[in-house]
């Protein structure tokens, strides 16, 4: 059991490799003195933060950029912690559903459907905390597009992450309940 379960999460780590490295590349890129001619400065500026806002107070984008680039970088890897550790805990707990007898897989379906909403669900409330509260000044030039990517794109990145992890991790042992998990090649 215990070798299943290593198994289980080697190939999670897989899964999780390819969009866990690319946040892990723009949380780092946000933390180097990006330029004001780099693609992530323009976007940041130009989609994000509400120029109306910071023109009334007589400030520019870059007064504000450090503070923009500290609130995307701790959401980020607040989102990427949360992500991989809600996947690391059900590539654990799902071979302990004893889901291997025929009739099984509805069990399965019900506790990964739950599961897979509560992570949602603390995505998007991180999100709503980051993007609301006082606790960092950058959210108060946001705009409500901005909000909009940030929630969108934060909820839609990690959840996408945290199933291809999941389908990889643990689809082996309950094909008949994973979606697409039929689909995957037969030593997966």
């Amino acid at each position: 059991m215990i070798k299943n379960v290593f198994k289980s999460l080697f190939k999670l780590l897989i899964g999780l490799g390819p969009l866990g490295a690319l946040s892990i590349i723009f949380i780092l890129l946000l933390f180097t003195d990006i330029k004001s001619d780099h693609v992530i400065t323009s976007y940041v500026a130009d989609y994000l933060i509400h120029s109306g806002r910071l023109g009334d107070q007589g400030m520019t984008f870059e007064d504000v950029a450090d503070y923009t680039f500290r609130f995307l970088r701790e959401l980020n890897i607040a989102l990427l912690s949360l992500t991989l550790a809600m996947s690391f805990v059900w590539t654990v707990a799902s071979h302990y559903l004893n889901i291997n007898a025929p009739g099984k897989a509805k069990l399965y379906f019900i506790h990964w459907s739950l599961y897979s909403g509560i992570l949602i669900g603390l995505l998007v409330a991180i999100a709503l905390w980051f993007t609301e509260s006082t606790a960092y000044q950058a959210q108060q030039f946001l705009s409500g597009g901005g909000k909009s990517i940030i929630y969108i794109g934060g909820v839609v990145f990690y959840t996408l992450m945290y199933y291809m992890g999941v389908l990889l991790g643990t689809a082996r042992y309950a094909r008949s309940s994973v979606l697409l998990a039929n689909k995957l090649p037969g030593g997966f």
